[in-house]
């Protein structure tokens, strides 16, 4: 038993406040190396109206990791005011939820991630894992940031009135380069990071590979299944020569 202080909120981070239980288990979940690769459960005390987005399997009681690799590769948003769509591609299952306050054009944002997800499967060919989730933290003000997991994505975005206005691009870009990690990084992994050591830094030189082409290529598809138009796809290309 022991206390975690947790205030700060991003795509990486843990958080708690009135409103949600926002877990990275990186951040704050202890292991042993004899438990290692034991199976996890996890059972939340949280009001009984929330509902939970996460990637983990559910039971009766909670959730189940296969075992702490899997548990810490796996966050999750526990709130009352999460919403929550689905799509199928390729008889694949993957979900999208949003915690904030946003008013989310399904209509449009499901077409659009239906387009780059079925280009993307079908250039690979096939999808590493059985089912994926999208989790969206809003914040009223201006945040850009995703992390990558093997079975989801957290992504953090504001300003809120703006996520589905001039920040819709910004929210396909980081969605389909997360999508993109699925395989580059999370699938095709650096060497020094496979089997990932948890007691140590695990460094290596391939940032220009895991992060560079799949900044390039998550745009591309965006092009390529046609929700980018050549106009909108050069703009941003050019952001990114300038950085």
């Amino acid at each position: 038993e022991y206390a975690y202080y947790a205030n700060k909120i991003n795509a990486g981070s843990s958080f708690l406040d009135a409103t949600q239980l926002y877990v990275n288990p990186i951040n704050c979940c202890v292991f042993t190396e004899e438990t290692y690769n034991s199976k996890v459960e996890v059972v939340l005390d949280i009001p009984e109206k929330w509902s939970v987005a996460t990637s983990m399997e559910r039971t009766k009681l909670g959730f189940v990791a296969q075992n702490f690799d899997e548990l810490m590769d796996s966050p999750f948003i526990a709130s009352g005011v999460l919403q929550h769509e689905e799509f199928d591609v390729n008889n694949i299952k993957f979900h999208i939820w949003f915690n904030g306050e946003v008013k989310p054009d399904w209509d449009r944002l499901i077409k659009d991630f239906k387009a780059f997800t079925e280009a993307q499967i079908n250039s690979f060919t096939e999808f590493p894992v059985e089912e994926y989730h999208f989790l969206f933290q809003i914040v009223p003000y201006k945040a850009y940031h995703g992390v990558e997991h093997q079975k989801s994505t957290v992504i953090y975005l504001g300003p809120s009135y703006d996520v589905f206005n001039e920040n819709y691009k910004e929210l396909l870009g980081v969605s389909s380069h997360e999508l993109y990690h699925t395989w580059n990084v999370k699938a095709i992994r650096p060497v020094e990071m496979y089997p990932y050591d948890f007691t140590k830094e695990n460094y290596s030189r391939l940032g220009y590979l895991c992060e560079g082409v799949t900044t390039y290529q998550g745009d591309l598809f965006l092009l390529k299944s046609g929700v980018f138009s050549e106009e909108q796809y050069f703009v941003e290309f050019n952001k990114q020569l300038q950085k």
